[in-house]
């Protein structure tokens, strides 16, 4: 591997790379914030009166705008212009990425409406930041673009977790506002800027660690080892609090969905005064409405109703940092406060709740701190991690660790001075759903007089779906009735209406219905028992009577309080008294539990050494024996040879396949090759695995044509249905990009069927459907590198896989078990290619040697050579009827070979510097494709070249002929799926 020339920023920090472990094994996504604007003078500058639509003309008159803009934002904060080396590793570094290419962050969208922002943020969070690649950024934008209104745009930024945290969202876009100010007041020509931009190194913020003190205390670190490691499972409390309604395990599909919710300005300012007159904070006030509503809609009634409502809020610790004015503010400085309420607490009233939320958030605030401390603690292996996240997922209550998240941002204010010129219509702030976090992730952010929400959730874990609109009204009708007071005075009893939602005094509005039987404000009908009870703590105090306004009374008043203080005050001091006895009780406790910790870790190691002292005695040669088996399974596998059992399975069927193949004959409705050669693009999809590092790699079709499945660049496989042209499923687990893809062929007409995926990670996964999608049933390591092809045996029974590690391995598909793995003295470099003949007992490879081998599957040796490629073998195939072997290679050229003489009887030369990936023959073997710079097609009878396709913008890395030739599916690093038919439907 090259050194990489990208100088190193530093190394990230605990929190940092908990974030990147968290996003590398799919259990979060990224993090997003859109602000709408109205700005005539930018469409100025882009010469644009009014768009109606969103062409490619449009998108060209903008992009200079966008690019000058990101260009003064990446001047300003340097974190924007780095990657990650090494993010698996146990130390990754941020390094500086010297150039950047905006047009690869930058994509242009129609935004018109809350739901279309809902659609884009949803797919946004879908699809994760790509850290695999040093080279790749941490963020990328959307420029929305409404055309229902004038001058309307919607500036979106998604950004990686270990970039930044939610309040990073006011920096980065408040940097955007004044870069769209300074773009404003330059009042240049902007056409000649270009996408490519030198970012100079500049130090990024520096680490949480370095920044905040969070060492933990011994008492904290006692308690989590004695938590953790100590007490045994059964002795551990169970939560209790509503975590979802589907199991994490169960959801295979990673997907957020997402609501928008706007507070109105009036009721926004109504919690403004109530906070201030209860003395608690708006963020109380909304944190209460959620946990109510929360705990009357998610928790199911029943069965559940005993159940907490479990919170976590994150909690910026800028505030309790040392950040010189002169280092950038954006960062990942945040922890979590975690508040449970049951049911006695729910039913102490809205305003207690309040309180005694707040209350509990301030005295908590130390810990809090001290628990981001704990992660130095966790294992620098990177399995370590993924299995501390794993086993949350795995151990923990339905997966997940509290009911809802509520992280607030606060105010965002982008400058001191507002600019006329540039009108702010909203903020949106969103997280992708957590699969080990909370259910439900509400996000809060104000600007100006509004409130905005947005609530998250991972799709599935919430069942019905319906549940969560009903949580997200009750949430929006609690808010309400508590910043509705309609009675003009203070309420003693409060209730409200079940129709109309408003508050009353209940005297006032029972006597209102005596006389009148309507609601005072709509007009409805009304009766006492539309009316709820509403609790309120502690009572509102009424204003003195005039009786108490004379001196003398004044004094007696005065007196009787005293008198109440006093007795008050002597009350405390009892509860002081009984508070001090039980600290001391608990301090003796706690004393006593250090004491008996002590005891059992020197009784532990001392039972350590003697057992290591027994084990040198009379087991010392166990743990050498262990070693060496683990380091000879290869050793081992390559002495295996297949069953016989399963050789005479194979030659069972090679009589009958090759008995039926000599009677086989062309059907009479097969493509022409008039026909052929009228192929022309007729349909497609486009783009698939989209990502950073974009392309497809593989491709297959399943035997009824329903299902098409291929392999990505982006690590991930993909399921098309073709019949509904929608995507069923993606499939992900691989960390690197995904070499080769394959349908068992096994399953009925029009259900889906058992996929194989190989991938550079060195592994193969074989994938079972389910009613929720496909989920990865066997992972199979028996390659050391690069997995670079599978090929399924005629008993649909077994698979062949071959790899860089110069071995073929063979498997039992519904052990998912290898049977044997196979090394020769004639392959050195690393397979390329292999593929089985028809009749099960052959098997063709190629190999990085530019040779070609022949292999007998009975004794698994190989039976013919076929040397002269001059370039590695990409690829092979064998005509349908056994008797040709066509390949390709990097020198340029198609050979074809007689496998009854042995014999290389036809060479294929292509146009000088025309690559060749990939070579199929049809079901009937009348036509010979070939893809790599374009697409060709030959007739296998004269080896006339009969179309050549272009219309890829990328090389082809595989294509596949459909039933009787009617179609062809081609793939490539373009990311498209095309179709190519008969121009005249034949």
């Amino acid at each position: 591997m090259e050194k990489s020339n990208l100088k190193v920023v530093r190394p990230l920090g605990n929190l940092e790379r908990l974030f990147v472990i968290r996003q590398s094994i799919g259990y979060y996504t990224n993090i997003c914030s859109a602000v709408r604007y109205q700005c005539e003078d930018l469409f100025a500058l882009a010469s644009i009166d009014r768009i109606t639509e969103l062409n490619d003309n449009i998108k060209n008159q903008l992009r200079p705008v966008v690019y000058g803009i990101l260009t003064e934002l990446l001047l300003k904060e340097p974190a924007l212009s780095n990657g990650i080396r090494g993010p698996m590793t146990t130390r990754p570094l941020y390094v500086h990425i010297p150039t950047i290419d905006l047009s690869q962050l930058v994509r242009f969208d129609v935004i018109c409406s809350d739901k279309q922002l809902e659609k884009v943020l949803e797919d946004e969070h879908k699809i994760p930041l790509d850290h695999s690649t040093e080279t790749n950024l941490l963020w990328r934008m959307v420029f929305g673009v409404n055309i229902e209104r004038a001058h309307e745009i919607c500036v979106i930024f998604c950004w990686h977790h270990s970039m930044a945290d939610g309040m990073s969202a006011h920096i980065l876009q408040s940097l955007f506002y004044n870069a769209l100010r300074k773009i404003m007041d330059k009042k240049s020509d902007l056409s000649s800027i270009s996408p490519m931009v030198n970012v100079p190194y500049a130090p990024m913020f520096r680490p949480l660690e370095e920044t905040v003190d969070i060492k933990p205390s011994l008492g904290l670190v006692l308690k989590e080892v004695i938590n953790e490691f100590v007490l045994p499972s059964f002795m551990k409390p169970t939560p209790k609090h509503y975590v979802g309604d589907v199991h994490a395990m169960e959801i295979n599909n990673f997907y957020t969905v997402l609501k928008i919710v706007s507070i109105s300005p009036d009721e926004f300012k109504s919690l403004i005064s109530l906070s201030k007159q209860q003395k608690t904070t708006l963020h109380a006030i909304v944190h209460t409405a959620l946990m109510l509503s929360a705990h009357r809609h998610l928790v199911n009634s029943g069965k559940d109703e005993a159940k907490e409502i479990s919170t976590d809020t994150p909690v910026s610790l800028r505030p309790y940092g040392i950040l010189p004015e002169t280092e950038p503010t954006m960062g990942v400085y945040v922890t979590k406060f975690h508040f449970a309420a049951s049911t006695k607490d729910i039913d102490m009233g809205f305003w207690n709740l309040a309180k005694k939320y707040k209350s509990e958030l301030m005295k908590n605030m130390k810990t809090s701190i001290q628990y981001v401390g704990l992660l130095k603690f966790l294992s620098s292996d990177t399995d370590g991690w993924e299995e501390y996240l794993a086993n949350k997922r795995r151990t923990g209550p339905m997966g997940r660790i509290a009911s809802l998240d509520v992280s607030n941002i606060k105010v965002w204010k982008p400058t001191e001075n507002e600019d006329k010129r540039i009108k702010i219509l909203d903020f949106i702030f969103s997280q992708s759903a957590n699969v080990t976090g909370p259910v439900v992730i509400v996000n809060l952010v104000t600007y100006g007089d509004r409130l905005n929400c947005t609530v998250t959730y991972q799709e599935g874990a919430i069942e019905p779906k319906e549940k969560l609109d009903k949580f997200i009204d009750g949430f929006k009708w609690v808010l309400a009735t508590i910043a509705k007071d309609v009675s003009g005075e203070a309420l003693q009893e409060p209730v409200a209406s079940r129709k109309s939602g408003h508050i009353y005094e209940k005297r006032l509005i029972l006597k209102y219905i005596a006389d009148n039987g309507r609601d005072p404000i709509t007009g409805e009908d009304i009766a006492e028992e539309d009316l709820l009870d509403i609790k309120t703590s502690p009572k509102i105090i009424k204003p003195r009577p005039p009786q108490l306004s004379s001196i003398p009374s004044m004094i007696s008043a005065l007196q009787n309080e005293w008198d109440s203080l006093m007795l008050e005050t002597f009350t405390l001091k009892q509860q002081y008294q009984e508070v001090r006895q039980e600290l001391s009780h608990a301090l003796y406790q706690h004393d006593a539990a250090c004491r008996v910790i002590a005891r059992l870790i020197k009784e532990r190691d001392a039972a350590r050494d003697a057992l290591a002292k027994v084990q040198a005695h009379i087991g010392a040669s166990v743990s050498q024996e262990d070693t060496q088996e683990n380091q000879s399974v290869d050793v081992e596998m390559l002495d295996r040879r297949i069953d016989s059992g399963i050789i005479e399975k194979m030659s069972e069927l090679n009589a009958v396949l090759s008995k039926g193949r000599k009677k086989r004959k062309t059907p009479p409705n097969f493509t022409s090759i008039d026909a052929v050669k009228s192929y022309k693009w007729t349909s497609g999809v486009a783009p698939m695995h989209v990502s950073n590092a974009s392309g497809i790699t593989s491709l297959d079709i399943s035997p009824n044509g329903h299902f098409v499945l291929t392999g990505g660049v982006d690590n991930t496989a993909i399921i098309y249905n073709s019949d509904k042209e929608r995507i069923d499923s993606v499939l992900k687990g691989h960390t690197q990009e995904v070499t080769d893809v394959l349908w068992r062929g096994k399953a009925d007409p029009g259900h889906p069927d058992i996929a194989f995926t190989a991938s550079a990670d060195n592994n193969v996964k074989i994938w079972q459907p389910s009613d929720g999608g496909y989920f990865a049933t066997s992972k199979i390591k028996a390659h050391s590198a690069r997995v670079t092809g599978i090929a399924l045996n005629p008993t649909l029974d077994y698979l062949v896989s071959v790899s860089s590690d110069s071995a073929w391995a063979f498997h039992d598909i519904e052990t998912g078990k290898t049977l044997c793995r196979i090394e020769s003295n004639e392959v050195q470099n690393g397979y390329t290619a292999a593929k089985f003949h028809p009749d099960a007992l052959l098997l063709g490879t190629g190999t990085n040697d530019s040779m070609v081998h022949i292999w007998d599957m009975k004794s698994q040796n190989i039976v013919a050579p076929f040397p002269g490629h001059t370039g590695a073998v990409t690829a092979l195939a064998f005509s349908e009827n056994g008797y040709y072997l066509a390949t390709t290679s990097e020198d340029n050229l198609v050979r074809l070979w007689d496998l009854r003489k042995l014999t290389n009887f036809k060479v294929l030369t292509l146009p000088k510097n025309n690559q060749l990936n990939k070579v199929v023959w049809d079901h009937a073997g009348q036509y010979l494709a070939v893809g790599g710079t374009d697409v060709r097609v030959f007739h296998s009878k004269t080896w006339e070249e009969l179309v050549v396709l272009t219309d890829n913008t990328a090389e082809v890395t595989d294509l596949k002929f459909g039933e009787l030739a009617k179609y062809l599916a081609v793939v490539g690093l373009d990311g498209s799926l095309r179709y190519y038919s008969p121009e005249s439907g034949e």
